[in-house]
């Protein structure tokens, strides 16, 4: 009886430690690792419909749901005046990719253009006599791959390339990295398109970290 009880316990921890090295395994192939690139954009569009923002860069396309909030913004009698910070985006294994811009009011802004400024969700950076006033949008989209496609020469790009930092999600082992080609298209004009919906471009001051020569 006593033999067949530590056969049993001896089975049992057997299978209990088979299951742990399997638990340990499946939480190593599921561990997530992670690269860091920078993106040189070059334009950021807007859709006709207002639905999507697009930044094109070097490598990838990046397509945004517009912030209802951000398009607001954009809109106002306020938008000569802003400055646009892209932070650090992060880019999962299915594409999907999110990350805060910032808005910022220009420092030489009227008190009129302050107080509007307020009251689309500005906040004041300190407690100064005179503070910056900034807000933080939430972004989030896919990116795809912009190896085929061409920029239109008449395209008119940003005063200089910038350089946004993205955090990508590293595919695991050796499956491929999900690389879905950019749905952004260039007409015979020139006039670029997000499928059918033509693209605009959004003509807003860019301040980032640092610039990128070509």
């Amino acid at each position: 009886m006593h033999r067949r009880s530590f056969l049993a316990a001896g089975t049992l921890a057997t299978l209990a430690l088979g299951g742990c090295a399997t638990a340990a395994l499946y939480d190593e192939i599921e561990k997530k690792e992670y690269g860091d690139y920078k993106e040189i954009i070059s334009e950021i569009l807007i859709s006709q419909d207002g639905k999507s923002i697009v930044i094109l860069g070097d490598k990838y396309h990046y397509i945004f749901d517009a912030n209802a909030d951000l398009l607001k913004a954009i809109s106002s009698d306020i938008h000569p005046r802003l400055k646009a910070r892209f932070r650090r985006f992060e880019v999962n294994r299915e594409g999907n990719i999110a990350g805060n811009l910032d808005l910022m009011l220009d420092g030489a802004a009227t008190e009129d253009e302050r107080k509007q400024a307020g009251e689309l969700g500005f906040k004041a950076a300190s407690r100064n006599e005179n503070p910056s006033l900034s807000r933080a949008y939430r972004l989030a989209g896919k990116r795809y791959s912009a190896a085929k496609f061409a920029m239109p020469g008449q395209a008119k790009q940003l005063n200089q390339a910038y350089a946004i930092d993205v955090r990508e999600e590293k595919p695991i082992g050796a499956k491929a990295a999900l690389a879905v080609f950019t749905p952004v298209t260039v007409a015979a004009d020139g006039v670029m398109y997000l499928l059918s919906i033509p693209l605009l471009p959004l003509a807003i001051g860019v301040v980032v970290a640092s610039s990128a020569r070509r």
